[in-house]
Protein backbone atom coordinates (compact mmCIF):
# COMPACT_ATOMS: atom_id res chain seq x y z
CA UNK A 1 0.00 0.00 0.00
CA UNK A 2 2.92 2.63 0.88
CA UNK A 3 4.24 2.32 -2.87
CA UNK A 4 0.70 3.25 -4.03
CA UNK A 5 -0.23 6.11 -1.62
CA UNK A 6 0.55 8.32 -4.44
CA UNK A 7 -1.05 6.94 -7.27
CA UNK A 8 -4.37 8.77 -8.06
CA UNK A 9 -5.66 5.70 -10.14
CA UNK A 10 -4.80 2.79 -7.98
CA UNK A 11 -6.40 5.16 -5.26
CA UNK A 12 -9.61 5.63 -7.27
CA UNK A 13 -10.10 2.07 -8.39
CA UNK A 14 -9.77 0.97 -4.47
CA UNK A 15 -12.63 3.85 -3.92
CA UNK A 16 -14.82 1.88 -6.30
CA UNK A 17 -14.24 -1.47 -5.12
CA UNK A 18 -14.30 -0.73 -1.54
CA UNK A 19 -17.98 0.72 -2.55
CA UNK A 20 -18.56 -2.56 -4.75
CA UNK A 21 -17.95 -4.32 -1.80
CA UNK A 22 -20.54 -2.10 0.08
CA UNK A 23 -17.46 -0.56 2.80
CA UNK A 24 -18.65 2.72 1.79
CA UNK A 25 -16.47 4.23 4.47
CA UNK A 26 -13.20 3.17 3.00
CA UNK A 27 -14.66 3.80 -0.31
CA UNK A 28 -14.45 7.70 0.98
CA UNK A 29 -11.11 7.34 2.62
CA UNK A 30 -9.65 6.16 -0.67
CA UNK A 31 -11.66 8.35 -2.75
CA UNK A 32 -11.03 11.52 -0.83
CA UNK A 33 -7.29 10.82 -0.80
CA UNK A 34 -7.36 10.42 -4.48
CA UNK A 35 -8.91 13.44 -4.99
CA UNK A 36 -5.66 15.18 -3.07
CA UNK A 37 -3.16 14.57 -6.13
CA UNK A 38 -6.55 14.38 -8.76
CA UNK A 39 -9.76 16.85 -8.16
CA UNK A 40 -11.34 15.78 -11.03
CA UNK A 41 -14.78 15.68 -11.44
CA UNK A 42 -14.65 12.03 -11.36
CA UNK A 43 -13.29 11.40 -8.16
CA UNK A 44 -15.83 13.90 -7.03
CA UNK A 45 -19.27 12.14 -8.15
CA UNK A 46 -18.01 8.86 -6.82
CA UNK A 47 -17.44 10.59 -3.35
CA UNK A 48 -21.16 11.76 -3.96
CA UNK A 49 -22.40 8.25 -4.76
CA UNK A 50 -20.78 6.85 -1.69
CA UNK A 51 -22.66 9.19 0.24
CA UNK A 52 -26.00 8.78 -1.38
CA UNK A 53 -25.54 5.20 -0.32
CA UNK A 54 -24.90 6.39 3.41
CA UNK A 55 -28.29 8.34 3.00
CA UNK A 56 -26.05 11.45 3.69
CA UNK A 57 -27.82 13.65 1.14
CA UNK A 58 -27.02 17.03 1.87
CA UNK A 59 -23.31 15.74 1.61
CA UNK A 60 -23.81 14.01 -1.37
CA UNK A 61 -25.53 17.26 -3.29
CA UNK A 62 -22.85 19.26 -1.95
CA UNK A 63 -20.34 17.08 -3.94
CA UNK A 64 -22.84 17.42 -6.88
CA UNK A 65 -22.67 21.28 -6.97
CA UNK A 66 -18.87 21.65 -6.80
CA UNK A 67 -18.35 19.43 -9.70
CA UNK A 68 -19.81 22.36 -11.69
CA UNK A 69 -16.63 24.10 -10.55
CA UNK A 70 -14.18 21.14 -11.63
CA UNK A 71 -15.81 21.35 -15.32
CA UNK A 72 -14.76 23.40 -17.94
CA UNK A 73 -17.79 25.68 -19.18
CA UNK A 74 -18.30 24.67 -23.31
Amino acid sequence: WKSYKTDCTYLKLMGLTKGKLEKVDEGIKYTKEAQKFDPSAESTINLAHFYAAQNNAAEALNELNSVENLMPIT
